[in-house]
C-alpha cells in the first residue's frame, strides 16, 4: 500500500493513497506506530483517496484511535467521504475518531 507521509507544523500527516484493504491495513497501522515518536502522538490522516475499507482496514483505524488514545491524543481523519464516514457510524466505531474538513481544521485542533 502506498501512503504519503508529510508534516504539517508539529503534526504527521498520512495520507493513504489508496482504500484501505487487507495487508494494506497492517501497513498503516506500521507507519502510524513509527510516526508516533517523532510526533509525540500528533498524528493525522488524510482519507482524501480512501474510498473504502474492509474488516481489517476498520480494524486498523480502531487500532491506530485506540493507540493514539493510550498516549493521550484522539485519531484525527479528514477529508472523509460520505462512503467511509457512513462504514464508520453503521459499525458504530465513528465515536473512536475525531472528524475534520481538511487539514487546516485538524492541525489546528491540536492547538
Amino acid at each position: 500500500m502506498e501512503i504519503a507521509e508529510s508534516t504539517h507544523g508539529a503534526v504527521n500527516v498520512l495520507k493513504p493513497l489508496e482504500p484501505v484493504v487487507g495487508a494494506g491495513a497492517n501497513e498503516l497501522v506500521a507507519r502510524v506506530e513509527q510516526a508516533m515518536p517523532t510526533a509525540l502522538g500528533r498524528v493525522a490522516i488524510d482519507c482524501g483517496r480512501v474510498t473504502h475499507v474492509d474488516s481489517p482496514g476498520l480494524e486498523a483505524f480502531v487500532q491506530i484511535a485506540e493507540r493514539l488514545a493510550n498516549v493521550g491524543y484522539a485519531l484525527k481523519l479528514f477529508a472523509v467521504n460520505d462512503t467511509l464516514r457512513e462504514i464508520f457510524e453503521l459499525t458504530e466505531t465513528a465515536a473512536n475518531f475525531e472528524f475534520y474538513v481538511d487539514l487546516n481544521a485538524a492541525t489546528r485542533s491540536y492547538l
